[in-house]
């Protein structure tokens, strides 16, 4: 598990309590060319709690 991972997104299955659960985390970018601030990125980790 990644230590110390914050986690916004209360609708992810790996969010407890805004830490991060899994195992492994990747961040992408979101179908930009050229990131260029944190909005540009996605977590591909992210799994829907009811999915």
């Amino acid at each position: 598990m990644v230590k110390n991972l914050k986690c916004k997104v209360e609708e992810c299955v790996y969010n407890d309590h805004f830490n991060c659960t899994a195992d492994a985390v990747e961040v992408c970018s979101s179908g930009t060319n050229h990131v260029t601030t944190q909005d540009n990125t996605a977590c591909s980790t992210f799994s829907p709690l009811n999915g």
